[in-house]
């Protein structure tokens, strides 16, 4: 027998506007016929990369039958595939620059499968600025080897390079009836049209199951369906569905489903009624609970939650765009879960549609907020995509881990937008999780914003990429070590724009190590551009917009390379303007521009510990004040000497004997040998007059080694 599956290996550009693939298929009419394709890192993979479904609008995402006509005694189906620039774009990374990423992908036909093969996104010079530089190994090969995109792509090229794919089906194999020659070929023919006519009745009646043709009676199902089509209906008592033949006009019972097993491998839900206010999320979860079900998916409409619907490990929740969740008013805490969606095991995914947690607790207090959808403490490399989270009292986006940091989570974000949260992204004691064009904004604003991006309690390897926050906040991004050590926190091409509030914001607390941000751009129109403290890292082709000062640290140790900064104090005369202010520790900042302004007392481009490089432009407002001349910049990272008891002393040098002490700026900060900010012990400082000497004295109250602190500290004297 012929093979019903062909092979075809795609090559995509990642970052073109559009990808559209058309396909020729001559068989069977494919009009009202399920079609759906998937694209995983290999087969048996749980890990969902991209899903298309049947649509029937040209510019959306999916796959559609443009067109199905009879030429000469045979159905050709115009069928396109069309991946969206956002989906190609959160596809893997993999191998040295320049390599393709390889995955694979199949297409099913009224649940056969009917092409597979090899996809692979090519390396490319277009729109590449978020690309990352490190990347897992690769079994793909450079674009220049991996072959161009093709305009059809085929088993068969036509010459207009259109695919040509034969598929057995009763239109098809009828014309092998009419040419018969003999009565034995005649026999074999006409038993294999009556196969193939059974095969096509069934994929139908299984096309009404798979795109959610579902009604909730069935003088709808009459009224919502073609003579000929199928429909499906809720069913009762012990009987979850009905399927039924519209019969120009009279409803024939065509077969019932007594439990989601018949229908798993589409993952429809059974009865679950849309737009009503009774909750449908019970039914959601008992269905999750059925080991035969993998997947799930969401019809059109708004279905109501009183209660968190929970997806499995490796199992997928899948909502239509068009999909609501929506809490009810009588939304519950259930053994302490207040999550509209939560995640509880490894893989577990939920793609599309919106979660609409309806402001439920809004004005009842801290211990009444709902959440949005949560990864839950051991929950790992999960995945949530192309979705609307809004109206949360508490998180929008949260991955819920805890201080033990026994298993953190983890999981993987494309395209989220939330809306109306009090904290909008949340990777709480979270390790590895990535946000790839996730975005915030305020909403109708009556959910008070904290924040919109807010790592903390020890979350490490956090990447935000391609992201944006814009609105009224006291922060932007909330950078909090409050357990222990953040560890790479990496932001690029980012964008923070806030009406009030400061843009970034790195907490005091544990030490932010490896904080590194690249591309972004952090704005208030109101207050500082960022405010950090205790942080370590590096800012690369950066820009900091703020009112007054641009940016302040404290006790960090930061690197600006090709940054620009700018402050202007255009709402306070009064108060005098700096670009980058150090207290404590140092900063070094090359290339670039320093710009600030004032309309009144006067502005400076840095103040502190900050180093800059001679190709860094500094531009002063016109209306400065006095020119201050440093005789002295000077500082350093010191040891302790100890008397063996409660004191530590050190004696620093600055380079040059101190004149005017009155005109001297003195700071300094106790360190533990690890880089952690230690307690100030006291701490007190004295000049030995007429010397480039400063004492430092800590008196810690009790034994203490002083091999273990450091003393970091700056100096400036003016003229």
């Amino acid at each position: 027998m012929p093979a019903t599956t062909a092979q075809l290996d795609l090559s995509i550009w990642r970052n073109d506007d559009v990808y559209e693939l058309p396909l020729r298929v001559i068989g069977p009419n494919l009009t009202g016929v399920s079609m759906r394709a998937q694209i995983r890192m290999s087969g048996d993979s749980p890990a969902l990369l991209a899903g298309l479904e049947l649509v029937t609008n040209g510019n959306a995402e999916g796959i559609r039958l443009a067109s199905a006509a009879q030429v000469d005694g045979r159905w050709v189906n115009d069928v396109r595939v069309r991946l969206n620039k956002s989906t190609r774009q959160a596809l893997p990374y993999a191998g040295e620059l320049g390599d393709a990423w390889t995955g694979v992908w199949v297409l099913a036909i009224a649940g056969k499968t009917r092409i597979t093969g090899r996809v692979q996104v090519l390396a490319h010079a277009l729109d590449s600025d978020a690309a990352p530089l490190t990347r897992p190994p690769s079994y793909g090969l450079p674009a220049s080897q991996a072959g161009a995109p093709i305009s059809g792509a085929t088993l068969m090229i036509a010459a207009d390079n259109v695919v040509e794919l034969v598929v057995d089906g009763a239109d098809l194999v009828g014309q092998l009836v009419t040419s018969a020659k003999t009565d034995a070929d005649r026999a074999v023919a006409a038993a294999t049209a009556a196969s193939a006519n059974k095969a096509l009745s069934e994929a139908a009646r299984d096309a009404a199951l798979a795109t959610g043709r579902s009604f909730p009676t069935i003088a709808a199902g009459l009224a919502g369906t073609a003579p000929g089509s199928y429909f499906v209906v809720p069913g009762t008592g012990n009987t979850a569905l009905s399927l039924y033949l519209d019969n120009n006009g009279v409803a024939v019972l065509q077969a019932t489903f007594p439990s989601v097993q018949g229908i798993s491998v589409y993952g429809t839900v059974p009865a679950i009624i849309r737009d009503t206010q009774q909750d449908q999320a019970a039914a959601i979860n008992t269905a999750f609970a059925n080991s035969d079900v993998r997947e799930i998916i969401i019809p059109d409409g708004v279905f109501s939650m009183d209660r968190t619907i929970e997806v499995p490990a490796g199992k997928v929740l899948r909502l239509k765009p068009s999909s609501i969740l929506r809490a009810l008013p009588t939304f519950a805490i259930l053994n302490g879960k207040n999550h509209g969606v939560l995640l509880t095991g490894d893989r577990a995914a939920i793609i599309g549609g919106t979660v609409d947690m309806n402001k439920r607790g809004l004005g009842d207090g801290i211990n009444a907020r709902y959440n949005g959808i949560t990864a839950l403490a051991g929950a790992q490399n999960c995945i949530r995509r192309d979705a609307m989270v809004k109206n949360c009292t508490g998180y929008g986006v949260y991955d819920s881990g805890d201080q033990t940091f026994v298993r953190p989570p983890s999981s993987h974000n494309y395209n989220i937008w939330t809306e109306n949260c009090e904290i909008h992204f949340e990777p709480q004691g979270a390790a590895g999780t990535t946000y790839l064009d996730c975005h915030a904004r305020d909403g109708d604003g009556d959910v008070q914003v904290s924040s919109y991006f807010h790592p903390l309690v020890g979350s490490t390897d956090i990447s935000f990429i391609s992201c944006s926050a814009k609105g009224k906040a006291p922060a932007g991004f909330e950078i909090s070590a409050n357990i222990r050590d953040l560890r790479n926190i990496r932001i690029v091409d980012t964008i923070v724009e806030l009406e009030g509030g400061i843009a970034l914001v790195v907490s005091n607390g544990y030490n932010k190590a490896y904080l590194k941000v690249s591309g972004s751009r952090f704005t208030s129109n109101v207050q500082l551009a960022a405010s950090m403290s205790q942080a370590f890292g590096e800012f690369s082709s950066t820009t900091f917009n703020g009112k007054i000062n641009a940016i302040t640290q404290n006790d960090c140790d930061l690197d600006y390379e090709g940054c620009s900064v700018k402050a202007v104090n255009d709402i306070n005369t009064s108060q005098f303007v700096v670009g980058l202010q150090a207290y404590g520790g140092s900063a070094r900042f090359n290339g670039g521009r320093i710009i600030t302004a004032h309309q009144g007392s006067g502005s400076e481009t840095v103040r502190g510990p900050v180093r800059v490089s001679s190709d860094t432009l500094q531009v002063p407002a016109a209306a400065t004040g006095p020119s201050r001349t440093k005789l002295t910049d000077a500082s350093g990272d010191v040891a302790f000497q100890g008397n063996g008891a409660s004191q530590l002393f050190q004696v620093v040098s600055v380079g040059r004997n101190i004149t005017d002490i009155a005109k001297c700026v003195f700071s300094a900060s106790v360190r533990t040998t690890d880089g952690r900010l230690a307690p100030a012990y006291g701490m007190t400082w004295a000049w030995f007059a007429g010397t480039d000497q400063i004492r430092v004295d800590l008196n810690s109250g009790g034994p203490v080694d002083p091999a273990f602190f450091r003393l970091n500290w700056s100096f400036v004297e003016y003229e």
